[in-house]
């Protein structure tokens, strides 16, 4: 199931369409509203600071929170903006005190039906931070023991991401080495840098600088995001690799 939205999420055309792909996805787990914003000036993308750049949030909620500049006390932005995990509001709420305007915050957005939810960021090479905000009517407690349905979420919402950004830049296929395929194709089949220093018969540390130069020409800030961008990019496909260790292409 989830594979067919990634599929038409590659294959969309307008960002409006992927926000709707991922919207479709997100009812999978339970997630009725989502807002996508950028939470720092995007130069890169030529685009301000905006709260809300796609959302399903309510628009009388969206217009209170731009008249009242909340975004200068809403922990779930200043966390997005500390923080590269994914994590819980009502995490954040537990650890805020009651006479904390933050807190009175959170309790005017459950008021409008903002309950409890999941924020993730994604921060550029270039400190560009880009934040979504996944809220459930229902709350969020049966996803807090599982993972497996959480690193899906933060699947899913990595492809969306890359390709929004995708309409707003214009991709360089940045070339890659040999050697730097072949760490990206070992990767995607789910290996250990130690398993894939084996494989290459190259070192650990090797294999960390293949990693470094990675990032630094696909602007990526983890494995993760590395692969799934190569594999968008069509840098790599998923089984590549041969037996002896190379990439096929």
């Amino acid at each position: 199931m989830i594979e067919r939205f990634l599929k038409q999420l590659e294959t969309c055309s307008t960002p409006e369409n992927a926000f709707a792909i991922y919207r479709k996805a997100l009812e999978l787990f339970g997630f009725d509203k989502i807002s996508y914003s950028l939470c720092t000036d995007h130069p890169s993308l030529n685009l301000e600071r905006l709260h809300g750049l796609s959302t399903t949030y309510p628009e009388d909620w969206m217009k209170h929170y731009e008249e009242r500049d909340l975004y200068a006390i809403d922990p779930v932005m200043a966390e997005i903006k500390s923080s590269r995990k994914p994590f819980f509001w009502s995490d954040l709420v537990d650890r805020i005190d009651a006479q904390n305007p933050a807190f009175d915050m959170m309790k005017q957005a459950q008021d409008v039906g903002l309950n409890d939810g999941i924020g993730i960021s994604f921060c550029s090479n270039i400190n560009e931070i880009t934040g979504i905000g996944l809220s459930s009517s229902s709350g969020c407690d049966d996803l807090k023991t599982d993972m497996v349905h959480l690193g899906l979420i933060y699947l899913l919402s990595l492809h969306f991401h890359e390709k929004f950004r995708s309409f707003y830049t214009v991709e360089d296929l940045t070339h890659l080495t040999t050697r730097e395929k072949d760490v990206l194709c070992w990767a995607c089949e789910g290996k250990t840098d130690s398993e894939i220093a084996f494989l290459l018969h190259i070192t650990p540390r090797t294999v960390r600088f293949h990693w470094g130069n990675i990032h630094e020409k696909l602007t990526t800030f983890s494995k993760v995001h590395a692969v799934s961008k190569a594999l968008r990019l069509g840098l790599i496909e998923p089984g590549q690799v041969t037996v002896k260790g190379t990439c096929l292409k």
